[in-house]
């Protein structure tokens, strides 16, 4: 018990240094300047559970009745509650709940666990259309010698449709509508390497 827990404690302390990095990456191309939100608090974003609460208490509501009014519950593991759409907290192109708004959405475009990475809204934002561009050609000159997919990228790959799908058919049963959205996966340590370089 006492590995896992430093397991998942070395996972956090990795997690957290990543999201730092995503972050200076994101506002390096830009960040948010490029558009007004139109597209990415147009979806619909995860909420966790403990996050509910937080949200509920801002905006003077119990979390039943924050749930009843804002939420969808989805049938997938840790993002079980989807806000409706259109986002019911976005007003005047500004975040009703900017304070207390979910990681989703403080971390968007990177979406990061476990020491993968996942860049999304790469045909939706501007900005995450770029980064994923010159992070596609980054990781292609760090590997010349791959031909085709590498093993790993062969497995992100399946990673990536089973997911997809897994949300889809979440998706129909909650019956919110499908996301528009490309994302690429890669490594903590790609996202590491290609900041170096980016701050060379």
């Amino acid at each position: 018990m006492e590995n896992i827990q430093k397991i998942q404690r070395a996972d956090l302390v990795l997690d957290n240094k990543l999201h730092q990095i995503s972050k200076a990456i994101f506002e390096f191309y830009g960040g948010c300047e490029t558009c007004e939100h139109e597209l990415c608090c147009a979806q619909s974003p995860s909420i966790r559970r403990y996050e509910i609460e937080k949200m509920a208490r801002y905006v003077g509501l119990g979390k039943k009745k924050f749930k009843k009014r804002f939420l969808k519950k989805i049938n997938i593991p840790h993002n079980i509650y989807k806000m409706r759409q259109p986002c019911p907290f976005r007003k005047n192109n500004e975040c009703a709940i900017y304070p207390v708004r979910p990681s989703v959405c403080k971390n968007y475009p990177f979406d990061i666990g476990y020491g993968i990475v996942k860049l999304e809204g790469v045909n939706l934002c501007p900005t995450a259309t770029l980064i994923a561009s010159d992070i596609d050609i980054f990781i292609r000159k760090k590997n010349p010698d791959v031909d085709g997919l590498s093993e790993g990228e062969k497995i992100l790959e399946s990673v990536q449709q089973e997911a997809q799908d897994i949300l889809k058919e979440a998706y129909d049963d909650a019956g919110l509508l499908p996301l528009e959205n490309e994302y690429m996966m890669f490594s903590g340590n790609d996202l590491m390497d290609f900041y170096m370089e980016m701050m060379e």
